[in-house]
């Protein structure tokens, strides 16, 4: 599956890998080498939400960016380049939404700049 924003006509992912389990969500791309270019991970919610999701880097080994989208599939908040946490930082970090979201994608870091997503942004996938 490929992921578009439809505001800037640009992909932002080639190949998407759905996360549904509780499980798969939760691990996320957690313990990976690392991910290509032009793939991306999309967790989908029953319910959209403002607190249940938050997205942490702990077990994280390269940065990515995070797309939280509404359910009317507009872009809430984009996080750029996040920074892997290991288990022996002191820094501890959570990203959350600023608005409701029904999915979050993380992708390789840069591609939300490449493809000009931003807050408002209105995404297209199946």
């Amino acid at each position: 599956m490929k992921i578009r924003n439809l505001t800037t006509k640009k992909d932002i992912t080639e190949t998407t890998e759905i996360a549904r389990s509780s499980l798969r969500k939760a691990l996320g791309l957690m313990f990976r080498s690392g991910l290509k270019r032009g793939h991306g991970l999309l967790m989908e919610f029953t319910k959209p939400s403002k607190y249940a999701y938050s997205i942490w880097m702990l077990g994280m080994r390269f940065p990515i960016d995070i797309i939280f989208i509404g359910p009317d599939k507009k872009v809430t908040d984009v996080f750029e380049n996040v920074p892997p946490l290991s288990f022996r930082s002191s820094t501890w970090r959570v990203y959350s939404p600023t608005k409701p979201v029904k999915w979050i994608v993380e992708v390789s870091a840069g591609m939300a700049r490449k493809s000009g997503t931003s807050v408002g942004d209105r995404l297209i996938f199946d």
